[in-house]
């Protein structure tokens, strides 16, 4: 606990040579858990907290600037067990009591004023920065559960850069959300009418099946749950890159794109990268799976965002929740209802894929207000299509997934009705 006195009085602690600061200016008092409270001594020219008069004691927060007179005063330098008084003040040029004609006096407040936000924008520059690194930080402690585990002051630290910037957020171009999509892109040439078929059965389905399993409930937290299980089985699975550019990569662009979300469902979105040579990636609650063969795969990270983007959607959309219902439900019937979910989900793979093509589609929403290049997904999906045979009714009805011809197709689409996009 200490108690600090300033003006430009010789008794007071800190002497400042500023005739706008009187003998005894203004008092402050650091608590022992470092908490600095100010009051004014009755100033003839006044004491200021962010540019306000202040008439009674008041506990000064982080980012305050206080000002007595036309002296800026460095107050968190008094929180420090050894300090050098000399540095805890700055006069500021252009000092507007000594001001006297009127006309003079609007000019040289215009400059006083700009002083006082120059100083102002460099300590926000400073604020910025370390704001930025302690993002940073978090984003990393909070990808990797796997050698981390964030504690409440991390938490709480992440509450206060939240509140202390929300507008960041809200200045972010946001995905659209007044589209409706179209899923004519997805017929194949020679299927005889087959897929508009299994389409149009897969959504009999799943309206039958919503219906009949109605009553089970699912929460977002149901969902994480989910997520978490599945990471539980790929630990013990797989090996996760945990350090090195390619996560940092991933983690910047889920970033990115999760902040682009008009109406997020609730999700703390987490990604991993498995040290597998797999062409793949999967999500579940919130948790995204980016396998190192998929990284690989992709030539740009316009490419690898359009999979982040895919993943997110099946979230946002909902997706996973009948799965789960089911799982659920299975789960109360026994032994039976597990080998019935085991059969109906081989039966009705190919009902997924109306689902994979939304959120191909919902993903290039959440691109679009990105600087990523969203062209770029046609582009793998182009690529990814060399991998696959030709299309047969046999092989449509029971692929869980568009044929990546027909993915390409449809964002292309998609981009050109409702972006006015023509990617050549």
């Amino acid at each position: 606990m200490k108690i600090i006195k300033i003006g430009k009085g010789p008794l007071n602690d800190i002497v400042i040579a500023d005739k706008t600061v009187s003998r005894e200016h203004v008092q402050l008092f650091v608590d022992d858990d470092k908490n600095v409270f100010v009051t004014d001594l009755g100033s003839t020219n006044g004491t200021y907290i962010n540019g306000k008069r202040i008439l009674e004691p008041i506990k000064l927060n982080t980012f305050d600037i206080l000002l007595i007179g036309n002296t800026l005063i460095e107050w968190p330098k008094f929180t420090e067990n050894n300090i050098d008084v000399k540095n805890t003040y700055e006069p500021i040029s252009d000092p507007v009591h000594e001001l006297k004609e009127k006309s003079d006096y609007k000019s040289k407040w215009t400059r006083f004023k700009s002083a006082v936000k120059a100083k102002i924008k460099r300590k926000h520059f400073i604020i910025c920065s370390v704001v930025v690194v302690a993002i940073c930080s978090m984003s990393f402690l909070q990808l990797s559960p796997l050698i981390f585990n964030p504690n409440q002051k991390i938490e709480r630290l992440k509450e206060k850069i939240i509140a202390i910037f929300p507008k960041i957020q809200a200045q972010q171009k946001k995905q659209r959300t007044d589209i409706t999509y179209d899923f004519s892109c997805l017929s194949n040439e020679g299927d005889a009418g087959s897929t508009t078929m299994i389409y149009n059965f897969g959504e009999l389905t799943r309206d039958a099946q919503s219906s009949f399993f109605e009553d089970v409930d699912i929460s977002i937290s149901d969902e994480i749950k989910a997520g978490e299980n599945l990471l539980r089985s790929f630990k013990k699975k797989y090996k996760f890159i945990t350090t090195g550019t390619e996560i940092k990569n991933l983690i910047s662009i889920k970033n990115n794109l999760t902040s682009r979300l008009a109406d997020p469902r609730g999700f703390s979105y987490k990604i991993y990268l498995v040290d597998d040579p797999m062409l793949n990636a999967m999500t579940s609650g919130g948790y995204i799976f980016f396998f190192k063969g998929m990284y690989d795969f992709c030539k740009t990270n316009s490419e690898i965002a359009a999979i982040i983007s895919h993943e997110i959607s099946h979230n946002e959309l909902g997706h996973l929740t009948l799965g789960l219902k089911k799982q659920k439900a299975a789960s109360a019937w026994g032994v039976l209802g597990e080998i019935a979910l085991g059969l109906e989900s081989v039966a009705t793979q190919s009902f997924n894929q109306k689902q994979e093509t939304e959120a191909d589609l919902f993903g290039i929403d959440i691109l679009s207000p990105t600087k990523f290049e969203n062209c770029n997904a046609i582009d793998l999906w182009e690529r990814m299509s060399s991998n696959e045979g030709e299309y047969t009714i046999i092989d449509g009805f029971f692929s869980s997934h568009p044929y990546s011809k027909n993915r390409s197709k449809c964002i292309k689409n998609h981009l050109i009705i409702n972006y006015k996009k023509d990617c050549m």
